[in-house]
């Protein structure tokens, strides 16, 4: 089962044994990303929430992080895989 937590309260409802994949991107590809969603102009109040929760997950431990688009995905798919081999 996957989770996506976008709020830090809820990483404790996470089970104990979690594996915990920090995907992280730059604050300018984000918010491109949220401005093509909105017809290609991104309002004020998104850009300013967005900008106060950038990187608030990139302290919290983690088993893995994928950066951006850095790699293909079928080689992201191989790290996520990974984690579960015994």
């Amino acid at each position: 089962m996957i989770y996506v937590v976008t709020e830090k309260e809820h990483l404790s409802l996470l089970p104990e044994k979690a594996k915990r994949i920090l995907v992280t991107a730059e604050l300018s590809v984000i918010k491109d990303r949220f401005a093509k969603r909105m017809n290609g102009s991104l309002p004020v109040p998104v850009a300013a929430m967005l900008e106060k929760k950038h990187g608030m997950f990139d302290r919290e431990n983690h088993d893995l992080h994928i950066a951006g688009d850095a790699e293909p995905l079928s080689m992201v798919c191989d790290k996520i895989l990974s984690l579960f081999e015994a």
